[in-house]
């Protein structure tokens, strides 16, 4: 859900800063799509490095247990009691 919610806040703010930056700062157009085209995909880069950093540290070991498919029976029924 941080991947969505983060991608929903980025659009809102890429919306508003572009409007701002076209509109009230009369910036030149073609300059402006080329450096936010380059500035977002260092973002989505930089983003990803974060969640790969992220799910690397919060791995757990892979620990392989007995599977038994009636775990009560084979604890009251088990050979060693015998």
């Amino acid at each position: 859900t941080r991947v969505l919610v983060g991608m929903v806040v980025r659009l809102m703010v890429l919306a508003v800063l572009t409007w701002i930056c076209l509109t009230v700062l009369n910036l030149v157009q073609v300059a402006f799509a080329l450096s936010l085209m380059i500035s977002f995909f260092l973002f989505v880069m930089v983003e990803g490095f974060f969640f790969h950093l992220q799910h690397e540290q919060n791995k757990k070991p892979f620990v392989k247990r007995k599977r038994t498919r009636f775990p009560d029976y084979d604890q009251r029924y088990s050979r060693e009691d015998e």
